[in-house]
């Protein structure tokens, strides 16, 4: 684990200076290493007040405002430098290939001009990305074609929530308006896949709670994330089960509607035997003893449970986990890590859907990737 973090430290510490150099080899103003120091400074009391901000908090009650703002310009930091290292480095490489076409006195004028626009651009996407995170969520509609659906299940509604995070930044108020969307949905059940919530029990059970209000004709499922179980995962599993909520740790459940049945499957997240050994994700065991016939759709956080879920001979998986990159640049990146990270897809004949995440981790921004409630409807595959 040090040498992990030593790593991270020693990469992170290399990109602050190369986009402080590649700013002041264009500008020539020094008070760039100055707002560049400030911005590294930040990024490393990110991970200090996530894991320590709470303990500090119940010491020092008057501390907590502080740090609260801390902790929310620590997070727009690491979102805005990440854009800034992307644009620093998209214009260097440009400039450098036009260096063999371009006269020097052209690419100066030129390069003067790239940092405004850089400027510009990053202004406006954090402002649009704040503005996206903040408003909630909208909904999206998919269709779902399974091949042996029973008649009576056509058109079954599954409203999915997935990453909602609450935490720093998301609070009551938000939480109210997702339980607001969902109800309005009126589904068949609703399916809760993983990182609902990021921070302890104690401060944050009773906004957890709130999410007992959503209603559905069979119900809510709940499966734990990575983000769970950073924060005493089995007391969050007791707070949802209180609530009245179907936690599925490698489980079954048998959905019956007018004598027809389809099975509701649930795996811990997959990192989770790390913390809890009893928590070994596998779909083959919340599999068991269901008929190798019935439709199963299985709530795993993670899309990588994907082949797994096939050999357990799942229909239709539903995840979340990697928040579809969440902003500018990550969007562009993050299919290089996932096989499946956005959107309805399909593997062999089983389908998974990823959410994109209801609400947001880290910095509260959105851009280019909106949060969502998934309505997913089941139809009949001919």
């Amino acid at each position: 684990m040090r040498q992990r973090l030593a790593i991270i430290l020693f990469v992170v510490t290399l990109a602050n200076i190369y986009v402080a150099a590649s700013f002041y080899l264009v500008t020539g103003w020094a008070g760039v290493w100055w707002i560049s120091a400030l911005v590294f400074l930040l990024e490393l009391m990110m991970p200090l007040l996530r894991f320590k901000a709470e303990s500090w908090r119940k010491a020092t009650p008057g501390l907590g405002p502080l740090l609260w703002g801390l902790g929310v310009l620590s997070l727009m930091a690491i979102g805005g430098f990440s854009m800034v290292f992307f644009f620093s480095a998209v214009r260097d490489i440009l400039f450098f290939a036009a260096g063999f076409f371009v006269a020097p006195p052209v690419l100066e004028t030129f390069s003067h001009l790239s940092v405004q626009i850089e400027l510009l651009l990053l202004a406006a996407i954090l402002l649009i990305g704040m503005y996206q995170a903040l408003i909630g969520p909208g909904v999206k509609h998919v269709q779902v074609p399974l091949k042996g659906l029973p008649q009576e299940f056509e058109g079954f509604r599954i409203a999915q929530v997935s990453d909602l995070h609450i935490g720093p930044t998301i609070g009551a108020a938000y939480v109210r308006n997702v339980v607001q969307v969902v109800n309005e949905l009126n589904a068949d059940i609703i399916a809760l896949t993983g990182d609902i919530t990021d921070g302890e029990p104690a401060s944050l059970g009773s906004i957890a709670q709130l999410l007992g209000e959503m209603k559905s004709t069979f119900g809510r499922f709940f499966v734990t994330g990575n983000h769970e179980y950073y924060h005493n995962a089995p007391e969050w599993i007791r707070i949802h089960q209180a609530s009245g909520t179907h936690v599925l740790t490698n489980q079954s459940h048998l959905i019956a509607k007018h004598g027809a049945k389809i099975a509701i499957l649930g795996v811990p997240d997959v990192s989770a035997h790390h913390f809890v050994p009893a928590h070994v994700s596998s779909p083959e065991v919340a599999a068991a003893g269901v008929p190798p016939d019935m439709i199963k759709i299985l709530l795993a956080h993670q899309p990588v449970s994907y082949k797994a879920a096939h050999a357990a001979g799942v229909n239709l998986q539903l995840s979340g986990h990697t928040h579809s990159g969440q902003f500018f640049p990550w969007n562009l990146v993050i299919g290089f890590f996932h096989d499946y990270y956005r959107g309805l897809n399909r593997f062999k004949e089983m389908w998974i859907y990823v959410n994109p995440g209801t609400g947001y981790w880290g910095p509260p921004l959105r851009a280019a990737v909106a949060s969502e409630v998934t309505l997913l409807t089941l139809t009949r595959e001919s």
